[in-house]
């Protein structure tokens, strides 16, 4: 299992991220997006899968699975709003009370 804990999220969508949208509006391939959107909600962040495309090393999370989550997570009022930095200040706040706290 990779440690994803310290991979920074991709700028923005790669030319073959699975959250691109079409110029109906709609997703190019909805049962994978589907799938994926059920991870990420309830397990983990996306890998980006480009690199792999290529040959490359997977370093980076996906841009267009961290957006998903952060519409959602905002509408869950778990985070303040749907931005990277109410992300990393949870994120912060979380390991503080959960790993920081004295045993």
């Amino acid at each position: 299992m990779i440690d994803i804990s310290n991979f920074p999220v991709m700028d923005k969508k790669c030319g073959s991220c699975p959250f691109r949208i079409d110029s109906r509006g709609l997703y190019f391939d909805c049962k994978l997006v589907d799938r994926i959107k059920i991870d990420i909600l309830s397990n983990s962040s996306q890998i980006c899968h480009h690199p792999r495309l290529i040959g490359k090393e997977e370093t980076h999370l996906c841009r267009g699975a961290r957006d998903y989550q952060l519409k959602m997570f905002y509408r869950l009022v778990f985070l303040d709003s749907s931005t990277d930095k109410a992300w990393n200040e949870k994120n912060k706040a979380l390991k503080k009370k959960y790993i920081n706290t004295p045993k």
